[in-house]
């Protein structure tokens, strides 16, 4: 199974879960950048995987605090690597998949950013329009088709997805 180039066909945000019947594995992965977190453990010849830390903990037993995980959030209000609130139980890095089989737990790193980039780019004044037009035609596929509601902070980015929820017209509202 290839799950870089099945990552490649789907669009959104997501989780994936695959069984391989075949080779008897589970593989799970999440989209390109890991918003949506998948969380997993192994303990006992098991593995938890969810996308409910509580859960885990719970199933699994692993309920003490992460003091790292902690720190890094108080310095940077943001865990730097794969730690959550508990130990033991990890975050699945952005860019991988987990395959769960008879051998155990297994981490795969499915894309490399460094290979999206080239040698010689092209001179942004000559690609702005076509980058452009690439932004628009893909971001259609991260905006609701239900009503939602979107923060307009006033930053670019904000600015640009209300743009964008109106060129496609989406329903939603601000705040």
């Amino acid at each position: 199974l290839n799950i870089s180039d099945l990552l490649q066909v789907v669009n959104g945000h997501f989780r994936l879960i695959v069984f391989d019947s075949v080779n008897f594995t589970l593989h799970t992965s999440c989209s390109l950048f890991g918003i949506l977190p998948v969380f997993y453990c192994s303990v006992n010849n098991r593995v938890f995987i969810s996308s409910d830390i509580e859960l885990i903990s719970q199933k699994s037993g692993y309920q003490k605090m992460n003091k790292r995980f902690i720190l890094e959030n108080i310095l940077f209000y943001y865990p730097l690597f794969n730690q959550t609130s508990y130990e033991n139980i990890s975050l699945l890095p952005a860019q991988n998949s987990i395959s769960v089989s008879e051998k155990g737990l297994k981490l795969n790193k499915h894309t490399f950013i460094a290979n999206w980039f080239v040698s010689q780019p092209e001179n942004w004044r000559k690609s702005t329009e076509r980058i452009s037009n690439v932004f628009i035609d893909r971001v259609k596929h991260y905006l609701p088709d239900e009503p939602y509601i979107h923060a307009l902070t006033g930053g670019f980015d904000s600015r640009t997805l209300v743009s964008s929820g109106l060129y496609y017209k989406k329903k939603f509202e601000t705040y």
